[in-house]
């Protein structure tokens, strides 16, 4: 589970990844911290998750880019960071890239391949 304290400032005040059992239900997110729980060292919002690594953009970019990161949530290590464009981020309609979008994948023995730039996907 990931908990994401925003103060209504640009950015989450902090942002936590907390460790739960397999098919246990999540703790109800306060604003005290548990045992096993990481405070990790980002300063954006919660983006989304994809087997144990959890997305997370900056508050804010420049230029049409987004920083965000990616961090394993087994440890709360930062694993990745990276910018990336964001088409909501400027108003002008821009040619398809070859790298506008990213894809994570797993191999069979379920390590994780990538995060990578990749062709669009249909």
């Amino acid at each position: 589970m990931v908990k994401e304290y925003d103060e209504g400032q640009k950015g989450a005040a902090w942002l936590a990844i907390v460790p739960t059992g397999k098919g246990e239900a999540p703790l109800s997110c306060t604003r005290s911290h548990v045992p096993d729980e990481m405070v990790i060292g980002w300063w954006g919002y919660f983006k989304g998750a994809k087997t144990n690594l959890a997305f997370f953009n900056a508050p804010d970019g420049q230029d049409g880019g987004m920083p965000f990161a990616v961090f394993d949530s087994r440890t709360g290590k930062k694993i990745f960071e990276d910018v990336a464009y964001d088409t909501g981020f400027v108003k002008r309609q821009v040619e398809v890239s070859p790298f506008d979008s990213l894809r994570v994948g797993s191999a069979q023995d379920r390590s994780i391949a990538g995060p990578v730039a990749c062709w669009p996907i249909d």
